[in-house]
């Protein structure tokens, strides 16, 4: 792997109706290259690791609810 980025740049856009990440070309480089090494799409990696998260919050969120409604 040849991933020797200064600074990785992702960038939040709203627009009406919308809200996007932006990834400069230096920042998708790098998770292409990551991707390819993994033998997987850069898109593929990336929505993995989105649905990953939403699953951690919504874990995280049903934990805290039983939390607090057990210590009342």
């Amino acid at each position: 792997m040849n991933i020797k980025p200064t600074t990785l740049s992702i960038e939040w856009v709203e627009t009406p109706g919308d809200i996007a990440l932006v990834f400069d070309k230096r920042t998708w480089k790098v998770f292409e290259e990551v991707a390819n090494s993994q033998e997987q799409s850069t898109k593929h990696m990336i929505t993995r690791a989105v649905v990953a998260c939403l699953g951690e919050i919504r874990e995280d969120n049903m934990v805290l609810n039983q939390i607090l409604r057990g210590s009342g």
